[in-house]
């Protein structure tokens, strides 16, 4: 079949859910949801204008639908295509303190909105992004540590030293939460036994009997 022979409905692409709209520089690309593959690219959207695409075969071989004004110029998609190992290799950088969405677009990583339609076609991915994110608290208590230990002001010392002590009773809490966090603290205030005394007026003591009396009574 020849690329005359060939057609391509962007709008109905649209609605079957499995495909998405990203804007990567001045071209517009319309993306399968679940490979991260480019199906088509335009240089722009006319609405109400049908649009003229022309089937090509980039150097690696992939197939994509792309505008006139496209068709001469384009080499590449620069897709990242799913996988998992992508996936594992972003959970390993969010482990050693990186934020998703500053890694996303970056370094062979999908773009955030990729990886968002990715998590909705494969729920795993939520689910290790977590894990991630739960590794990753240690690597930033231990950044809050070494800077507060290196904390200095030759203007307020006793400041610096305040700081380090904070920080110090912080992460005591982190690491051993049942004995030095503060709610362990209160619990251990509320279960302490106390002692109270009920002031009545009363005064109860007993009556002082005279010699004489009781020499009396015999």
């Amino acid at each position: 079949m020849s690329n005359l022979e060939k057609s391509i409905n962007i709008m109905e692409l649209l609605k079957d859910g499995n495909h998405y709209t990203e804007k990567r520089g001045s071209r517009i690309h319309i993306i399968n949801a679940l490979t991260g593959k480019t199906i088509s690219m335009q240089q722009d959207i006319t609405p109400g204008v049908p649009e003229k695409l022309e089937l090509i075969t980039l150097e690696d071989g992939t197939e994509v639908w792309v505008d006139n004004n496209l068709a001469k110029h384009v080499t590449s998609t620069c897709d990242v295509l799913f996988s998992p190992i992508i996936i594992d290799l972003l959970c390993q950088r969010i482990v050693e303190g990186g934020n998703i969405t500053a890694l996303c677009g970056t370094e062979s990583f999908p773009s955030y909105v990729t990886l968002c339609k990715w998590k909705r076609a494969h729920p795993w991915i939520d689910d290790a992004l977590e894990k991630a994110k739960v590794d990753r608290a240690d690597f930033y208590r231990d950044q809050v540590m070494k800077e507060a230990y290196e904390a200095e002001s030759m203007k307020d010392p006793i400041h610096a030293t305040n700081v380090r002590i904070d920080a110090y009773k912080w992460a005591s809490a982190i690491d051993n939460p049942a004995k030095y966090s503060p709610r362990a603290k209160m619990e251990a205030t509320i279960n302490m036994p106390t002692q109270i005394i009920v002031d009545t007026g009363i005064v109860r003591e007993a009556p002082v009997i005279a010699v004489e009396e009781l020499d009396e009574s015999k």
